[in-house]
């Protein structure tokens, strides 16, 4: 393994898939049926988004289009597996979910509780994962070998 090898590489590679399904999802479904998904998400007999403005196509596609790319991003770390590449990922996902994610918190108004606990639950799932995912992209400490000349002397007490 060399000093650049991802520590946790099944861990990481689960957790990108599994971040990547969301936008992968909602591009596909907005993609093909922009107003469908507009009328019915988050489905199971919900629709969240006539409660917070008007129907647009062109929004729904490039919002689509959006969801495709992160979701392009996080399935290629998934199988890049290359330190940098699995950080660029988790922070572009982290930069797009964050602002979300903060407009949701204020516009609670437009839903009742068990929705609001529903997106909000759901956005705090998709970032606590995506800043853990990043933590576990550390490099793994190497200890000191015992012959090393510029091991570090240790205290005496």
């Amino acid at each position: 393994m060399t000093s650049d090898a991802l520590p946790h590489p099944g861990r990481l590679r689960a957790g990108l898939l599994a971040l990547a399904f969301v936008p992968a999802l909602q591009a596909l479904w907005m993609l093909a049926a922009p107003r469908g998904f507009y009328d019915d998400f988050p489905g199971g007999g919900r629709s969240w988004l006539p409660a917070v403005g008007v129907y647009d196509e062109h929004l729904a596609r490039d919002v689509g289009a959006a969801q495709l790319g992160m979701a392009v991003v996080l399935i290629g770390a998934a199988f890049l597996l290359e330190r940098r590449v699995v950080q660029l990922a988790l922070i572009a996902f982290l930069a797009a979910s964050l602002p979300h994610a903060a407009y949701h918190l204020t516009t609670t108004g437009s839903y009742g509780a068990t929705d609001n606990a529903l997106s909000l639950g759901g956005f705090a799932a998709q970032l606590v994962l995506a800043a853990w995912l990043l933590t576990q992209t550390r490099p793994r400490s190497t200890p000191w070998p015992a012959s090393s000349p510029s091991r570090p002397a240790r205290a005496v007490r």
